[in-house]
C-alpha cells in the first residue's frame, strides 16, 4: 500500500541517518531499508515489531499494514 510506504518514508526522512540506525536495529542492510523505503521491497512482517519499537511508537502496526488482521473493518 502506497500510503503505508509514504508514512514509513516520511518518518525515515524526518531525521538524517535514521534509515541507517534502523537497519542496524533490525539487523538488515542499509540497502534493504532503502529498498523498502523506495517501495522496491516489502518490509517483512517479522520486522514490524522492531520498526515500531525503534520509532518509539510513532509508527504503529495499523500505519504499516494496509489490510491485515490488525486493521478494523468498517461496520
Amino acid at each position: 500500500d502506497n500510503s503505508c510506504m509514504t508514512t514509513f518514508s516520511t518518518w525515515l526522512n524526518a531525521k538524517k541517518g535514521r534509515a541507517a540506525e534502523l537497519s542496524l536495529h533490525m539487523g538488515y542492510s542499509p540497502a534493504f531499508v532503502s529498498n523498502v523505503k523506495a517501495g522496491r521491497k516489502k518490509l517483512p512482517t517479522r520486522a514490524l515489531k522492531k520498526v515500531i519499537e525503534f520509532s518509539g511508537g510513532v509508527l504503529t502496526y495499523e500505519a504499516l499494514i494496509p489490510d491485515g488482521p490488525l486493521r478494523k473493518k468498517a461496520s
